[in-house]
């Protein structure tokens, strides 16, 4: 019997567990040839206009069983560099600072990442995604004290309901992001709040840290030859409030590559890491294997670390996947004509074995209609039960929902207004986001 049929019959308790503890399946199908299916994207391609894959409607068979608004929560699974969790300390002085921020950015992209290459649902406009991560769970499962586990009491009584989030109610007087968290947790909130174009925006907080992220992207995705491409335009603020820093980043672009055989990816061109304060920074080239390039270049990355008065004073090199090296200058700047050597260089970022964290959600039961889970629960059923048909119509019924709304919508002269972010800052090409509420609003 498929999983789902299979929560129904559970006691409401484990029904909890189950919900709250499910996480992103990016397995492949094993067991078919994918002739059929390489015909499919063959003639989908064929017929492709301009080359714009965000106006082409995708087979089900290529769809991961999350929405892309999940994804942005993965940047801060990596336990041992996001600065938010308990056990990270934050340096007092400011180049190590911005050199731990450099370490988790590159780090960051290794949780969730599937060399596997499916695509994640296009998340629909007023879609929401919340979670938060636990430090206990580096330790134990459950966490202390019993009777809680991914914030549901599970004596009995109120199931799904935290009792350990009073210390991030109590904090402030305005609402949390995830008010269902506790005060040590760092929670995740995403939401899509354009259509055209698509924007996500997405923000992370941790309230004992007094640290907070607020960013937006506008995914632009097209083909060139048998690469699909996803351009990642936009930036985030990550802001440590007990220092009143601000560093900003900005992202590489995705590669999927051999769409009409194997599809794997890959990070290319470059990504940045820019203190607004100090002025120290970090440019980062992620460099592409594609279908030809050596084994050795897949996933690899080197960059520069500069100073206020951009004197480069610093050098990576490795891949992001893996580890990654620096070369640290002992008098200040490096020398234009000095060669960096290998055995000049130490150990910056394991990523490697490094600890990464799942995400914590509410029981579906408990979500509101339009958090992804909720939105997609029925496509996502029929993907992991690999009906394709059945999957299409419930990719059909959402999208046909979504037309539906619009019309009302324009017929009122309505324009959508997101639940929580705001535009900032007006752009030439797209706006600047950040979360209605952060936390050094609510400080």
């Amino acid at each position: 019997m498929g999983e789902g049929g299979f929560r129904l019959s559970l006691h409401p308790v484990l029904h909890a567990i189950i919900e709250t503890a499910y996480d992103e399946d990016d397995s492949d199908d094993e067991g078919e040839d994918g002739t059929e299916n390489k015909k499919i994207m063959g003639s989908i391609l064929s017929n492709m206009k301009g080359g714009d894959l965000s106006k082409t409607g995708m087979p089900v068979f290529v769809l991961a069983k999350l929405s892309f608004l999940e994804k942005f929560a993965n940047y801060f699974a990596n336990a041992d560099y996001f600065p938010g969790y308990s056990h990270v300390i934050i340096p007092d002085d400011p180049k190590q600072r911005f050199l731990d921020v450099v370490k988790w950015y590159i780090s960051s992209f290794r949780p969730g990442w599937s060399e596997k290459s499916k695509k994640p649902f296009n998340p629909i406009l007023g879609e929401v995604f919340e979670c938060y991560y636990y430090s206990s769970d580096l330790t134990a499962q459950p966490p202390a004290p019993a009777g809680q586990y991914l914030g549901a009491d599970l004596t009995g009584a109120n199931v799904g309901q935290s009792s350990r989030c009073s210390s991030r109610l109590d904090a402030s007087n305005e609402p949390s992001p995830v008010p269902w968290a506790g005060e040590e947790d760092v929670v995740v909130l995403a939401e899509q709040v354009s259509h055209h174009p698509p924007i996500t925006a997405f923000y992370a907080e941790s309230l004992k840290k007094k640290v907070q992220l607020t960013g937006h992207v506008l995914a632009k995705s097209n083909m060139h030859g048998l690469s699909a491409v996803m351009k990642m335009e936009g930036e985030a603020l990550l802001k440590y409030l007990d220092y009143n820093e601000t560093y900003q980043i900005t992202y590489p672009t995705v590669y999927c590559r051999s769409v009409l055989s194997k599809p794997w990816a890959e990070l290319g061109e470059k990504g940045t890491v820019v203190c607004l304060e100090n002025g120290f920074k970090a440019h980062i080239q992620f460099h592409t294997k594609g279908s030809f390039g050596s084994a050795s270049s897949l996933h690899s990355v080197s960059g520069k670390l500069l100073d206020g008065d951009d004197n480069q004073f610093g050098y990576l090199k490795g891949h992001w996947n893996k580890e990654v090296k620096v070369f640290l200058s002992s008098e200040g700047s490096i020398d234009k004509k000095k060669k960096i050597t290998e055995d000049m260089m130490e150990p910056f970022v394991q990523i490697e074995g490094m600890r990464m964290l799942k995400k914590r959600v509410r029981p579906l039961s408990e979500q509101e209609p339009h958090e992804s889970r909720r939105v997609w629960q029925d496509l996502i059923e029929n993907l992991r039960e690999r009906c394709w048909p059945e999957a299409e119509k419930a990719k059909h019924r959402v999208e046909q929902e979504q037309r539906e709304k619009k019309k009302e919508r324009d017929k009122r002269n309505e324009t959508w207004t997101p639940r929580h972010f705001e535009v900032y800052k007006k752009g030439k090409d797209w706006d600047f986001w950040e979360y209605k509420n952060a936390l050094d609003k609510r400080a």
